[in-house]
This record gives C-alpha cells, structure tokens and sequence, in this order.
C-alpha cells in the first residue's frame, strides 16, 4: 500500500507541474504548498476509498488537476500576478469548483 501511496503522489505532483507548465503559470512558496495539500488530501480519499491503483480514478484525479491549475491561471490573470499562480487564485479556484473529486 505504502509504494501504491508513493507512486500515486508522484503522479499527481508531476501533474501538477506538467499542467502549470503548459498554462503557462508557477507557483508561488503558499500556493505550492497549498497543492500539496491537495493532493495529499486527494490521496488520503483515494486510499480510503480503495482506489489509489485504479487507472481510470487516476486519470480523473489527474484531469480535476489540470482544471484546478487551469482555473488558477484564469485567476491570476484578472488579478494581475500572472505568471505567478498564489494562494488566493488556488483558494478561489477551489471554492468555484467544489465539490470536485478527490479533491473537495
């Protein structure tokens, strides 16, 4: 369970990053941390829910990901500190797109 755990977060983390870079966007100290928050919250639902090794469930996770950085992206470009994605435009993003699984 514990490499399953492992092998998950790195997934998401790495798509995280993927997806900032494709919309153009990098985290802040706050933000970044935020999404690591994120995602460990997402993975402690995954792993009660017994779907940390179910592909399909991953792809989704992953996909919600770029939607989150995405509408951090939007967001930090009405708030004028694009390129920079800080924790404001996570939290806002967040509360518009909630409930989003497995993230809230």
């Amino acid at each position: 369970m514990a490499s399953e755990l492992i092998k998950a977060r790195r997934r998401l983390l790495q798509a995280t990053q993927r997806s900032a870079a494709k919309a153009g966007v990098a985290f802040d100290g706050r933000s970044q941390a935020g999404m690591e928050k994120l995602v460990h919250t997402a993975l402690q639902r995954m792993r009660t829910q017994n779907m940390l090794e179910d592909e399909t469930r991953l792809q989704l996770a992953e996909g919600n990901l770029r939607r989150v950085v995405d509408a951090m992206a939007k967001r930090s470009a009405i708030t004028g500190s694009f390129p920079i994605a800080d924790v404001e435009c996570l939290e806002i993003s967040l509360q518009k797109m909630c409930p989003l699984w497995p993230f809230c």
